[in-house]
């Protein structure tokens, strides 16, 4: 059995119940399903029902019998706030969950954050900054957990003559670069991993952050192009995986000053 196969068999012997609110990404909704009807999870699907069944038919997916939060849904809303007011341990006020419920990601942080799901699944439309930022002011860390983390799955074993051969990686670096990526976390295990872990744990998702980045002559379709100018402007992408800024602030004097117009 593989590894990723007996996280599988672990997840059907105690099934957790995971809210999904990025409904509307293909390959979230495709996923979801599947393990629902694989009996890996029982997934919760989170946003406006109508959206959300046209989804699914638009993908040609069967989601009857998992059931769906509508943000819309007032009685829903208003009772769901209610119970997340009345928690000892809730990290803002009622006011501040109100503002925010109608989106698809609160809506499902604040059902985990009362019971109701095991865990929140997103990240793909979302950026990682803005979903442990929503995370974080709805439910919050728990006690003893300085900062939120991550973990990264590779599946390998050996082929022999020093040679691996990958089972599963991560799905957002493409298959060609995997063995460059496989070098150089091996490499900075070896040279720093027993010496500073916190270290060798953050090269390691520096590493895999850079491969998974957006490069100099990549080809992208609009939407994503869409989604990454849109995620600058916001402010939710600051820097790089290098950190570095992918933006500056120029005032209006400043520009003047450039163009010899000051």
């Amino acid at each position: 059995m593989s590894f990723i196969d007996s996280i599988y068999e672990k997840a059907k012997a105690d099934v957790k119940t995971i809210a999904i609110p990025e409904y509307d990404n293909d390959y979230m909704m495709k996923a979801a399903v599947k393990a629902h009807h694989d009996g890996i999870a029982n997934i919760l699907l989170v946003g406006p029902a109508a959206e959300v069944q046209a989804r699914a038919d638009e993908l040609g997916l069967d989601i009857a019998g998992i059931p769906i939060a509508d943000p819309g849904d007032e009685t829903f809303v208003s009772a769901l706030l209610d119970r997340y007011a009345a928690l000892p341990e809730k990290v803002m006020p009622k006011s501040f969950i109100a503002k925010r419920i109608t989106s698809p990601l609160y809506l499902a942080l604040v059902i985990e954050a009362v019971g109701d799901a095991d865990g929140t699944l997103a990240g793909v439309n979302a950026t990682t900054y803005e979903f442990i930022m929503a995370a974080n002011s709805t439910i919050g860390l728990k006690p003893g957990v300085p900062t939120a983390s991550g973990m990264l799955i590779v599946e390998a074993e050996d082929f022999g003559g020093g040679a691996l051969i990958v089972r599963a990686a991560p799905s957002d670096v493409a298959a060609g670069e995997i063995p460059d990526v496989l070098s150089e976390l091996a490499g900075r295990l070896l040279t720093g991993g027993s010496a500073d872990p916190g270290a060798a744990r953050d090269a390691l998702l520096h590493t895999m952050a850079c491969k998974a980045a957006i490069k100099g002559g990549q080809r992208n379709s609009p939407a994503e192009l869409l989604k990454v100018a849109q995620a600058v402007m916001s402010g939710a992408v600051k820097y790089c995986p290098h950190g570095r800024p992918v933006a500056i602030e120029l005032t209006r004097q400043q520009l003047e000053k450039r163009f010899g117009r000051a």
